[in-house]
């Protein structure tokens, strides 16, 4: 099946379950090499019998006018099976790049796996997920009381608030960047925000009295 790909900012591996991929337009940038050239060596070594057809997914990708074009969506061991034959202007740089890359996804795809086993961060993520929940629930309650609906965004911005005082920065906090100790900490914010919801307290009120309780630490990660 055809996967169409609009990304901008293209990455260079992309990872499925515990699979990692490049697509033939990303390699052929990284070795300055025609794209149409590159396909010719695919299918080259699939005629030679040393990739399988049945293997390479074919995607489509936008060329520099917006117009879709077809490639491959190629695995780790293809990859890797292609890149010697690869010639083009940076061809040392773009293999180790592209090298470097699949073993920077594998350790991350290590470090996640290694995530999900670890009892602390597990109780850590339960937690947050609980705070949040009471938080949101108690906001409705709060809002009704006073007779207004609750919308999707009243919600986010209760979310974004508590990102800010645990980061300093608004928006959305992806739990796979908080080590166990930022995960706590983001839940006894998420706790306090909730008990001042329910006492009333406007959100800039609450953004102070939050900031106070909570002073700006440097977000560890990673744990």
């Amino acid at each position: 099946m055809t996967q169409t790909t609009t990304q901008t900012s293209l990455a260079i591996v992309l990872a499925h379950g515990q699979n990692l991929f490049v697509d033939t337009n990303v390699m052929a940038e990284l070795f300055d090499r025609p794209h149409k050239n590159l396909i010719r060596d695919v299918d080259k070594l699939v005629q030679d019998g040393v990739m399988d057809r049945l293997s390479l997914e074919p995607i489509s990708y936008p060329d520099s006018y917006g117009r879709p074009q077809p490639g491959y969506r190629l695995s780790e061991r293809d990859a890797m099976v292609l890149m010697p034959f690869l010639g083009g202007k940076r061809s040392a740089q773009g293999q180790a790049k592209l090298v470097d890359e699949f073993m920077r996804m594998r350790s991350e795809l290590r470090r996640l796996a290694g995530r999900k086993t670890d009892p602390v961060l597990q109780l850590a993520l339960k937690s947050k997920s609980v705070t949040a929940t009471l938080m949101t629930d108690c906001l409705v309650d709060a809002r009704a009381a006073l007779g207004k609906d609750t919308k999707p965004h009243h919600f986010a911005n209760e979310h974004s608030l508590c990102n800010w005082v645990l980061s300093g920065c608004y928006g959305h906090v992806d739990d796979a960047d908080l080590c166990p100790k930022d995960l706590i900490r983001l839940a006894s914010i998420r706790r306090r925000n909730t008990v001042l919801i329910v006492q009333g307290m406007s959100y800039a009120k609450r953004k102070d009295v939050l900031r106070e309780a909570f002073p700006l630490l440097e977000v560890i990660g990673h744990g």
